[in-house]
């Protein structure tokens, strides 16, 4: 279960951005009780904003973290393979 994503120094995302699923507002109907965790969480989450903005960078990091969970430990040697920030002296 998914509960909250960051994201640095990837592709266009400089600085941290988060993608949380823990709910703000508990009375809405989206919300679904996590015991374990103490909060609630939405089922559902959307991303947008303007062109270029990042978006497609978002889901890229999502799919980069799917595919450390499933191959990391059958494919990946000694090098985690990145895509670093692209616009900066970041390392």
């Amino acid at each position: 279960m998914l509960v909250r994503l960051a994201i640095e120094n990837y592709r266009s995302i400089a600085d941290a951005v988060e993608l949380s699923m823990v709910a703000v507002d508990r009375d809405r109907a989206e919300a679904r009780p996590s015991e374990p965790l103490g909060v609630d969480l939405l089922t559902r989450v959307a991303v947008y904003g303007a062109n270029a903005s990042g978006k497609s960078n978002v889901l890229g990091g999502l799919a980069w973290l799917v595919d450390a969970v499933r191959f990391s430990l059958r494919t990946w040697e000694e090098v985690v393979p990145t895509e670093p920030h692209a616009f900066g002296d970041w390392r």
